[in-house]
């Protein structure tokens, strides 16, 4: 069955490409399975090759999972902010992609070339000739995996595991706040070791992507957790949210300050800079702002690098790595040539402002001479002080009415008029009883709204 398949996506014979082939797989998932060959040329390859029929298995249990996510959202109010369809959409979109495996080797390529001419990352190289959307072929390289390593399984190569760990923090890192494009699932079975303690990554068919506008607000939220400016931190995370409704800002502050407080005076054993992002997700999701997918990968990668690490060393704290990467950005962005071009780009923005006003004011001229122009104002935040306005518009006009109706029953009274009940007149008997039952309900009301609000 391997050999068919095989076949079958190179459209030519395996001995037309392999002067050898392994039809055994040294690696096995639920989506591929690789194989050792070696081509003509005298490479040594891994040869990945996709399950037939996968595709159709992966698309019935992703409509599985988002009809699920839509009944959480349904239901599970709270859910709302995490956007568990968005999440399942974005899962969608990369395990679809993680099908492909052109986008694969495509993956591979733009992460070597971030880190071209570095010795302490490898990438295995691609051979675009033979590979495809279900095949592809790469470079076979020697190492150990740190699942093995974990594993306590005997090695032929010896590894400094402290510096191992600390290295692939600072490579996790440089992937996300530097280049904003990072491996989204560097679990143990996707790392390996090399000879010098070389970092080889496997496995690029789900990365993230971060835009240049979140880097820099993730890189603020980092550099306020690492100073304990807990308004920094805020600050950061409300550009990088978005949310529907007005927040309390002081509350937010104040419990995101009391969030990195009590997280940075933990011994370092128990200092995990992970977790506390992950718990200030939580954070933000309960003042209901809506956490984008992009910040749900990095906390996962953040997440497992770090338990990655602490396997490896358990006394690995990545607050040093983090403090590291806050100081390198912000040297970073002083340095001249990187000053000089984001002047040059707010420079263009400026020139393509004044290039595109003239038109603009023309289409607006325009729209006022045809009588089209509309203007609109929406005030966020505004709802309760209506609401509030609304409540004592009623109570004024119910009290007035009340007024009212005493003062014309006792008008009633004074003036005698008939029907009369032992001399006083009817009317007038039920004007004061019904304002007096009106009254005291209004009393009641005002009281149980006091007692409510202690």
């Amino acid at each position: 069955l391997i050999t068919s398949a095989l076949t079958a996506e190179l459209g030519r014979e395996i001995s037309d490409v392999f002067s050898e082939f392994d039809p055994v797989p040294t690696a096995s998932a639920s989506i591929a399975q690789v194989h050792r060959g070696r081509l003509h040329s005298g490479e040594s390859v891994a040869v990945k090759l996709q399950r037939p029929g996968i595709e159709t298995v992966v698309e019935t249990d992703l409509d599985i999972v988002a009809f699920f996510a839509r009944l959480a959202e349904r239901y599970l109010p709270a859910s709302r902010h995490l956007g568990p369809s968005a999440l399942v959409a974005e899962f969608r979109r990369n395990l679809l992609q993680e099908l492909d495996f052109t986008r694969e080797r495509r993956n591979m390529e733009r992460f070597a070339a971030q880190f071209r001419g570095r010795r302490e990352i490898r990438v295995p190289a691609t051979f675009e000739r033979y590979s495809g959307r279900r095949l592809l072929i790469m470079e076979y390289i020697e190492g150990v995996k740190v699942s093995a390593l974990l594993s306590g399984a005997p090695t032929e190569i010896t590894v400094n595991t402290e510096l191992v760990a600390t290295r692939g923090a600072d490579l996790m890192l440089e992937q996300i706040l530097v280049h904003g494009f990072f491996h989204a699932d560097p679990h143990p079975g996707n790392v390996m070791i090399l000879p010098d303690d070389v970092v080889c990554y496997l496995d690029f068919g789900l990365m993230g992507r971060l835009r240049k506008e979140e880097r820099d607000q993730l890189a603020a939220a980092i550099s306020g957790m690492v100073r304990r400016d807990g308004a920094r931190v805020t600050d950061a995370v409300l550009r990088l949210t978005r949310s529907d409704r007005t927040v309390d800002y002081e509350t937010l502050v104040s419990e995101v300050q009391e969030l990195v407080d009590d997280y940075l005076e933990r011994s370092l054993g128990d200092l995990n800079i992970a977790a506390l992002f992950t718990e200030l997700i939580a954070l933000v999701v309960s003042h209901e702002l809506s956490v984008p997918t992009s910040l749900m990968m990095v906390a996962k990668a953040l997440l497992t690098i770090e338990g990655l690490g602490l396997n490896l060393y358990p006394e690995f704290n990545l607050q040093p790595a983090l403090e590291e990467a806050a100081r390198r950005l912000a040297l970073n962005r002083v340095r001249p040539e990187n000053l000089s071009r984001e002047a040059s780009m707010v420079g263009l923005d400026y020139l393509e402002l004044v290039r595109e006003f003239p038109g603009d004011l023309m289409g607006v001229a325009k729209q006022l001479r045809t009588g089209r122009l509309t203007i609109g104002f929406r005030v966020r935040g505004i709802e309760p002080l209506r609401h509030t306005l609304d409540q004592i518009g009623y109570r004024l006009i119910f009290g007035i009415v009340i007024a009212a109706l005493m003062i014309s029953s006792a008008l009633v009274v004074h003036a005698r008029l008939p029907p009369l009940w032992n001399g006083i007149p009817v009317i007038g008997l039920f004007g004061f009883g019904l304002a007096g039952l009106l009254g005291l309900g209004f009393v009641f009301t005002i009281i149980a709204r006091v007692f409510r609000h202690r």
